[in-house]
């Protein structure tokens, strides 16, 4: 955000100003700016006086200035088909996508994309999933597609991520009304995610990617 101190800067000292930070400000109205600060005596105790005095008060008047924009688009399409002889087949797709998430702290502030600026920030989300049922045994496979972001600038070539997609695996016997059987099969490719050089050991965000590959959990349920 373009903050009173740097306005104030760019007022007094104009061009040096913006030189001696090595950026750029926009104009602002001067008079509005000094109005919000008081500074002290510029006498130097030891001699001389100081260029500027210290900060005595800073009256930002604050308002409603900034803003977060979001723009994205979900949908999702279920389909089942029963049969007398074959069982019973689901199927289901989802996506969410974001198509813009924005801020802008001022009026003086610039826009900014959290998809273009922020890092790990994923652009869409999809799930499929197909299901078959017959009689007491049922399996289900997932899938789960997690699309590109933006990683380290500077350290990863290229500086968007690939889209990570894996499958899982499920299913299920129920052996009586008392006791049933499961097997589930998360990440059945072993798939693990793009390396990010900017991180150490396992070398990606953990944060949206499990650190585990392949794994199998087996169990079986009784009921008393």
């Amino acid at each position: 955000p373009y903050t009173i101190n740097y306005a104030e800067g760019k007022c007094l000292y104009g061009d040096d100003f913006q030189n001696f930070m090595n950026d750029t400000f926009p104009d602002r109205n001067c008079d509005d700016v000094f109005a919000k600060i008081t500074r002290g005596s510029t006498a130097n105790p030891l001699g001389g006086t100081y260029p500027i005095g210290p900060f005595e008060q800073v009256r930002p008047a604050y308002s409603n200035q900034s803003f977060i924009n979001y723009e994205g688009a979900d949908w999702s399409l279920n389909y089942r088909l029963e049969t007398e002889n074959a069982g019973d087949f689901t199927f289901r797709v989802s996506s969410s996508h974001i198509l813009k998430s924005s801020t802008k702290f001022d009026d003086y502030s610039d826009e900014e994309d959290a998809l273009d600026v922020y890092l790990y920030e994923p652009r869409s989300q999809q799930n499929i999933s197909i299901g078959w049922r017959y009689k007491d045994f049922g399996t289900t496979l997932f899938t789960d597609r997690t699309g590109h972001m933006e990683m380290y600038r500077g350290y990863s070539t290229p500086a968007k991520s690939d889209p990570h997609m894996i499958m899982n695996l499920s299913s299920y016997y129920n052996y009586s009304p008392d006791l049933n059987f499961y097997l589930s099969i998360r990440n059945v490719e072993d798939k693990m995610p793009q390396r990010d050089e900017a991180y150490g050991f396992p070398y990606y965000n953990r944060y949206y990617f499990s650190a585990f590959g392949r794994y199998v959990t087996a169990g079986l349920e009784f009921r008393f």
